[in-house]
């Protein structure tokens, strides 16, 4: 995962109800970044993302090791850092 982030080309998003999102790609892997910059929970729409998650219908938070499943939202806790590998 750490050449991803540190060498992978970088796609990034328009903020959706105060989180942040961007992907990094690299040799066929994908690391997804969501950061929620609000101090409430907060939903945000998957659809925004799809050009990076694609038919993935889940994928694993590096930080927790919990698996993130994909659906039409995601909700996400206040000042919430997600580091997903697809």
């Amino acid at each position: 995962g750490n050449e991803v982030i540190a060498k992978g080309s970088m796609v990034q998003f328009m903020v959706q109800n105060g989180v942040y999102a961007y992907a990094r790609q690299h040799e066929g892997k994908t690391v997804f970044v969501m950061l929620n910059g609000t101090d409430a929970e907060t939903s945000v729409p998957l659809k925004f993302y799809k050009e990076i998650l694609k038919e993935n219908k889940q994928g694993k938070d590096i930080l927790s090791g919990r698996t993130i499943t994909f659906s039409e939202e995601l909700k996400m806790a206040a000042r919430e850092s997600l580091v997903i590998e697809l």
